[in-house]
């Protein structure tokens, strides 16, 4: 029953098909038609599988165009933020980042690490710093190994938060010692985003 539950947990949600004069398509590829990708739920393997993917067929289809990454995502496991992460800095495309109702833990460096002065947030949502997810489970050994790594995890994002804000590492470690909830204008005074957008910008920019 446990098995059966992790699996169903890293299942993706099927997104809806959307009718069109040439047939039904998914949703997810309606939006990529557009250079849209949208993370709107937590981030494992899977999901982050499918954005890497859907950024790197993006840049084949066209190195000049600019794509757009919104954000409504609490996080997930480092390692599948940090493949996203690595990808977005090795496309040769500009990268929009928006963040939409609460970007929280470690998405936040998915917000961050977008171009600078293409990193976005609407009216209204809320931008929650933290410390990475994550659990020691096991034996003593294992459980060390496991807490090891998150403190490896928390370190390297923090460095990067860093690169990226212009903060000192210090300050950064502090900002995200405990849940912290920012506001658009905040965030953009603490450099995590560069603008605050309204309804007028219009989702497809």
């Amino acid at each position: 029953r446990r098995a059966a539950a992790r699996a169903s947990a890293e299942e993706p949600v099927l997104p809806p098909m959307i009718p069109m004069p040439t047939g039904a398509t998914d949703l997810w590829s309606y939006l990529l038609r557009s250079r849209i990708i949208f993370i709107g739920q937590k981030i494992n393997d899977s999901l982050a599988a499918q954005v890497v993917s859907s950024l790197l067929y993006l840049e084949a289809l066209s190195p000049e165009d600019d794509i757009r990454i919104y954000l409504n995502t609490q996080g997930g496991m480092g390692h599948s933020v940090m493949g996203i992460y690595d990808t977005m800095q090795y496309v040769r495309p500009d990268v929009q980042t928006v963040a939409l109702g609460v970007v929280g833990s470690s998405a936040n460096l998915l917000l961050a690490g977008g171009t600078a002065g293409k990193r976005m947030s609407t009216t209204n949502a809320r931008v929650m710093l933290g410390q990475p997810f994550g659990g020691a489970a096991g034996s003593v050994v294992d459980a060390t190994i496991t807490s090891n790594e998150l403190v490896r995890q928390r370190a390297v994002i923090n460095e990067l938060y860093a690169k990226h804000t212009g903060l000192p590492v210090s300050e950064v470690a502090a900002l995200c010692d405990r849940d912290r909830f920012l506001s658009g204008p905040e965030a953009k005074e603490l450099k995590f985003i560069d603008e605050v957008i309204d309804e007028e910008y219009g989702i497809f920019g």
